[in-house]
């Protein structure tokens, strides 16, 4: 599979709250982002093309309220399914935040505790 993402993507562990059209406010969490997207798990279903409003907590000071469109889905077992979504719309200190963040992860200056950011690669026993 050819890799079509153009922003590099950097593992973290973000906990979120993401509107359902059936559930209301499901829970999962981040596992990898990027500027312009990320890679989420959750117990519940979206649909591809659906667009759901999110809180994402960055770390403890900073959570990020967004508006993102499902641009994959992937069930992954154990009920839990993957998705990869991509920002729709993010307000300009939101985008700030992440932005910072992304910076900081990739300069190794964030710190694991207050990021989130796993211990170990993802995947890894």
């Amino acid at each position: 599979m050819n890799e079509r993402r153009r922003d590099p993507r950097f593992p973290v562990h973000w906990p979120l709250r993401a509107g359902h059209r059936t559930m209301g406010h499901v829970h999962g969490h981040v596992v990898n982002v990027s500027g312009t997207g990320f890679l989420f798990i959750c117990s519940e279903r979206f649909e591809v093309e659906e667009l759901v409003e999110m809180e994402i907590t960055i770390n403890p000071l900073f959570v990020i309220r967004c508006a993102a469109r499902i641009v994959r889905a992937e069930p992954i077992g154990d009920g839990e399914w993957a998705f990869g979504a991509v920002f729709h719309s993010l307000t300009g200190q939101d985008m700030s935040i992440l932005s910072e963040t992304l910076v900081a992860i990739q300069s190794g200056q964030a710190d694991d505790a207050l990021s989130f950011r796993p211990r170990r690669p993802l995947g890894a026993s």
